[in-house]
């Protein structure tokens, strides 16, 4: 059953994945059933859906902040995009705190400064 809108749920992704991978490729192992990329991982989870909420939380503080003009904060957050394409980064604890640590340091940098 195929959900593009909502996905398929986010309990369902690494089963779905590795059934998947062992109906097209039976010869191989599957030892990781990760999908590399965050937003084929929140797009299989939660469809349209989920990347529009992805899309909100990622764009919304910064927006708000008028963080587009400090060149740091765009090399920044074009680090964090290219890494999600690379791996699922929120899935991962070192990705979680890395964005956290790094945006909250320039937000509040932001907020206090008055740039």
């Amino acid at each position: 059953k195929r959900i593009i809108f909502f996905g398929v749920g986010s309990g369902d992704i690494h089963y779905l994945l590795e059934k998947n991978l062992r109906e097209t490729y039976p010869n191989y192992g599957v030892d990781n059933n990760d999908p590399h990329n965050f937003f084929i991982f929140i797009f299989t989870g939660f469809g349209f859906l989920g990347l529009l909420v992805l899309g909100v939380f990622l764009l919304y503080p910064p927006c708000k902040l008028r963080l587009w003009k400090d060149k740091v904060f765009i090399v920044f957050f074009i680090v964090v995009l290219c890494g999600m394409t690379a791996e699922s980064s929120f899935e991962l604890t070192s990705g979680i705190i890395f964005y956290s640590l790094i945006s909250s340091l320039l937000f509040f940098n932001k907020i206090y400064l008055n740039d």
